[in-house]
């Protein structure tokens, strides 16, 4: 995880280290780091003269740390739609296709892709799920797509009726006589 501040325990544990003169590979390995989070936090201790001398208290190093290392935060992408927001969520509110609004951003200015404007307007719509919903009926009930009475259906070779499945195929096959 990079740019995160090591716990200060483990901070006391690699000036340990560096303190009894191991590499910056030998401490990488043992303590499971980056070689340039060893590089990073040798350089710390160095500047801050943590090397030398006695440790400081567990406390006393956290404070050190949070006034002279400050933790960097990753930088956050935006999307380059967002200049569009307002517009776009209007849109999306009037049931507008995503294909249009990227035709109407566009006329405003908007050099971006279609699909980061596709992926900016689903942010605002609603989880849509997709249920299965299983309908059991006994032998002969009415199907409801067939508009046939028994779910039978035209079509077999002799011209006889065939049962349908829910599936939309035909029972059996061959069809039943």
């Amino acid at each position: 995880m990079s740019n995160r501040r090591k716990d200060s325990m483990d901070v006391r544990e690699l000036l340990s280290q560096l303190r009894l003169g191991a590499s910056d590979r030998q401490i990488s390995r043992d303590m499971r780091l980056a070689r340039q989070t060893v590089k990073r936090y040798r350089e710390w201790a160095q500047a801050n003269e943590l090397l030398e001398g006695k440790l400081p208290a567990v406390e006393e190093l956290q404070a050190l740390l949070e006034r002279s290392l400050p933790m960097t935060l990753p930088p956050q992408n935006t999307s380059s739609v967002e200049p569009y927001r307002e517009m776009v969520k209007q849109l999306v509110e009037q049931e507008v296709e995503t294909a249009a609004i990227y035709q109407r951003i566009r006329e405003r200015g908007y050099s971006g892709s279609y699909s980061a404007v596709y992926r900016f307007v689903q942010a605002f719509k609603p989880g849509q799920s997709k249920a299965t919903v299983r309908v059991e009926r006994q032998p002969g009930e009415d199907h409801p797509y067939s508009g046939v009475p028994g779910g039978a259906r035209g079509g077999g070779a002799d011209g006889a009726l065939e049962k349908g499945c829910a599936c939309g195929g035909v029972a059996g096959g061959g069809g039943e006589k």
